[in-house]
């Protein structure tokens, strides 16, 4: 798996270093203070008021069932270019990784899922993202912001080499129809359920990088809401593969090449990425 060659590397560093697909590390309180205040700007602007910080939005979202985040792309430039430096200053960020979702998913969870979420889609249900048609070459990114005992949180499944080699086999049988509502997969979720998950630090500023190979979901709980932000990093380039480019549901176009600098709005971000494709061309 190509994955792989991004993680060995993460090794040396046994501090962030959980297992062979998944690393684990804290912003740290100052650089979540950055982020966070950017989230908080975006909600800023969605409901034309001001906020104290972002658990003074999490109260507001409390009250809420569901709840649509519009994303103004000056700030999710600002956002990426962050969250960028923070992961190169603890050396996370190689040649292996030369893509990334663009925006950044700011992830709202509810304690109980909204009804306009369908069920087979749903994060609370055991998954691995290329079996829904995410790319087979990406690395899951999460990063908590608003988390506490009262909030839901993230569950990933202990994963031997050999069983992330199975995953994988299953998306390629399965690529032409969707595995989540397939017999096998419900088959295969009474052995996933079964299984122990690694001992995660839940808590604010903490960053999970991790193989899409490794199942997951997310633990609804409590009575509150969790924000945090949601990504996918490639190690293939974004034009490997064009065919859902297009497509309504993991639309393949969402990722676009990983900025080389500090990039600060998005019409410069724009101009980059033309000047990336314009090699293919």
């Amino acid at each position: 798996m190509i994955q792989l060659n991004f993680f060995k590397r993460q090794k040396k560093n046994k501090k962030i270093f959980l297992d062979n697909q998944l690393v684990s590390f804290n912003l740290g309180k100052k650089r979540l203070d950055v982020i966070n205040k950017l989230v908080k700007n975006l909600f800023e602007l969605n409901e034309n008021k001001k906020f104290k910080d972002l658990k003074d939005v999490q109260k507001y979202l409390n009250k809420t069932k569901y709840y649509k985040l519009e994303k103004n792309l000056d700030i999710m430039t600002k956002l990426e270019g962050y969250v960028l430096k923070c992961f190169k200053s603890k050396k996370i960020i190689n040649n292996h990784i030369v893509g990334m979702e663009f925006p950044i998913n700011v992830r709202i969870i509810h304690p109980s899922s909204p009804l306009q979420i369908k069920t087979r889609y749903s994060t609370a249900s055991i998954h691995c993202d290329p079996w829904a048609g995410e790319p087979d070459d990406m690395i899951n990114v999460v990063i908590n912001l608003i988390i506490n005992n009262e909030t839901s949180n993230i569950k990933i499944i202990k994963t031997s080499h050999k069983e992330t080699q199975m995953y994988k086999k299953l998306t390629n049988t399965y690529k032409n129809k969707n595995f989540l509502n397939s017999k096998k997969y419900f088959d295969l979720l009474e052995h996933l359920k079964e299984k122990k998950t690694y001992n995660l630090k839940n808590i604010p500023g903490q960053v999970f990088i991790f193989s899409g190979y490794l199942p997951h979901y997310t633990q609804r709980k409590g009575n509150q809401v969790r924000i945090g932000l949601e990504f996918r990093l490639r190690t293939r380039s974004p034009f490997y593969d064009t065919k859902n480019w297009n497509s309504r549901l993991n639309r393949s176009g969402r990722y676009w090449h990983l900025p080389k600098k500090n990039i600060l709005n998005f019409d410069k971000k724009l101009k980059f990425e033309y000047s990336k494709i314009n090699k293919y061309i």
